[in-house]
C-alpha cells in the first residue's frame, strides 16, 4: 500500500499457536493505518511471503463475524467495531494468548 498514515498501536498479542512445530512466538503490535487506496502492492514482498501468503483481500466486519476461517486474533470483528466507530483504547489492549 502507498500513502499510508499510521495511527496508534491499539492491541498487542503473543501467539505460538500458528507456528506449529517451529516453537516460535509471534509478538504482534496492531497499529491503525489509514490509506488513500485499498490496493495492495505485492512487489516488495519476499519470496517467503509470496509462497506463504496465498491471498489478500479486505473483509467487512460482518464477513469476519460469519467466517469459519481461522482469523487472528480470534474475535477480530468484536475488536474492530469500536475502532471503526472512532473509539480508540486509552492504552494498548493486551489480547488473550492463543
Amino acid at each position: 500500500m502507498a500513502e499510508v498514515r499510521l495511527g496508534p498501536v491499539v492491541w498487542y498479542g503473543e501467539d505460538s499457536h500458528r507456528s506449529g512445530d517451529w516453537k516460535v512466538v509471534f509478538k504482534e503490535h496492531f497499529i491503525l493505518a489509514f490509506a488513500a487506496t485499498e490496493a495492495i502492492d505485492r512487489s516488495g514482498w519476499t519470496d517467503h511471503e509470496r509462497r506463504e501468503i496465498l491471498e489478500t483481500r479486505w473483509w467487512s466486519v460482518e464477513e469476519l463475524r460469519m467466517s469459519n476461517d481461522a482469523v487472528y486474533p480470534f474475535e477480530l470483528a468484536a475488536y474492530l467495531e469500536p475502532l471503526l466507530a472512532g473509539d480508540y483504547p486509552a492504552g494498548i489492549l493486551m489480547l488473550p494468548k492463543i
